[in-house]
């Protein structure tokens, strides 16, 4: 029994972890269209167009928030405050320059964001050594032993 739990949680944390890689790449890719000078004055002239303030910083903010969430993201590193900007990016870009067209690819990945903000980080990320996760992971799963079990079943837990 307890096999098969740790073998879900495995397979949990190698299904986020194809989940947000290619997420992370999809969004950092948007996010290097900060390096075309000739696409990021189109975004500027556009901005402006529609009436948004500030609309070359805006860019600019949008862009790099894109590329720098992104690349965290594939790393699985600040998995969960890359997420938090991104989801204001995408709000914006949805209901503000989209005028709310939650059919929009923008709003599809404004809900996959706030699934990386709800799960958080997997084992299969950076942020497991930032923060000496992997003491808590093991920590998680001696409770779960715990309570499935009993405290007074002898069983060994490898983990």
């Amino acid at each position: 029994m307890e096999s098969r739990k740790q073998l879900t949680t495995h397979a949990a944390d190698i299904g986020w972890a194809i989940i947000r890689l290619p997420a992370g790449g999809i969004i950092s890719d948007f996010g290097l269209e900060i390096l075309n000078p000739d696409q990021l004055a189109g975004y500027r002239e556009w901005l402006t167009d529609i009436g948004m303030p500030y609309p070359s910083a805006m860019a600019y903010l949008g862009k790099g928030v894109e590329l720098a969430g992104g690349v965290f993201l594939v790393l699985g590193l600040f998995t969960r405050w890359a997420a938090t900007l991104l989801i204001w990016v995408m709000f914006v870009v949805t209901f503000v320059v989209g005028q709310g067209n939650i059919r929009s690819e923008s709003f599809y990945l404004l809900l996959l964001f706030s699934c990386f903000v709800v799960a958080g980080s997997v084992r299969l990320s950076l942020d497991v050594f930032r923060s000496g996760s992997s003491a808590h992971f093991r920590k998680d799963q001696q409770q779960t032993h715990l309570l499935s079990n009993g405290p007074n079943t002898k069983t060994l837990s490898l983990v």
